[in-house]
């Protein structure tokens, strides 16, 4: 919600979660609003989720998150990101492996930068995961 430019790099992980009702009908949404959206503005996002009728499920999330990391800042974007692989390692542990192994094969037939560095974001994740850390100090 707060950051709408990381969706195409989450988007195929965020649609495997199993989410509440009121919660899937938002990712739902918001998948819409991507794929016909010009630019990926938080603003433009809550427009569009109040004129679904989804603001009263958006905003008690929105009120969760601390501090919001500027879209431009690459290095927090790459830590938001991680902490988001981290939280969806812990709702879809089995998921988040089958995701890890989809990144390294993009990476191996497509050897760019961004490709490795998702891959790389998403095995810190995985590992965190695993040793059962969280990212509750992480800047959103």
């Amino acid at each position: 919600l707060c950051h709408p430019t990381l969706f195409p790099d989450l988007e195929e992980a965020f649609g495997l979660l199993d989410l509440p009702d009121d919660c899937a009908r938002l990712r739902d949404s918001m998948a819409k609003w991507f794929h016909g959206a010009k630019a990926l503005d938080s603003d433009d996002l809550l427009n569009h989720l109040t004129q679904s009728g989804l603001r009263d499920v958006a905003e008690p999330l929105l009120a969760l998150m601390p501090q919001r990391a500027p879209d431009n800042d690459a290095a927090a974007m790459a830590e938001l990101e991680a902490s988001w692989y981290g939280i969806y390692g812990l709702m879809n542990l089995k998921h988040l492996q089958v995701q890890c192994e989809e990144q390294r094969l993009r990476f191996e037939s497509d050897p760019t930068p961004e490709n490795f560095e998702r891959h790389r974001i998403c095995v810190i994740a995985l590992k965190r995961v695993e040793r059962g850390e969280s990212d509750s100090d992480a800047v959103f």
